[in-house]
């Protein structure tokens, strides 16, 4: 379910999603500071916008910050 929400089927036309292009050409840093902007947009607007659905985004987001995370362990 969370993956439908945070890459929808017309993110990924191309064959890959844009998170997994950011990957092969972006630097860790930049890709994990795409990653951070995106919880905090999440947690700022979660109970005004979205409520559940963000709070799902939110987890998607720091568990593919942690895998970034643990890639450089």
């Amino acid at each position: 379910m969370a993956d439908d929400l945070i890459i929808p089927e017309y993110y990924t036309k191309g064959g890959m999603d844009v998170l997994n292009i950011m990957r092969l050409k972006f630097s860790k840093e930049q890709v994990k500071g795409f990653l951070i902007g995106c919880v905090l947009k999440y947690i700022f607007r979660y109970q005004n916008k979205n409520g559940k659905e963000d709070l799902i985004k939110i987890k998607w987001y720091i568990e593919e910050l942690i895998k970034e995370e643990n890639d450089n362990n």
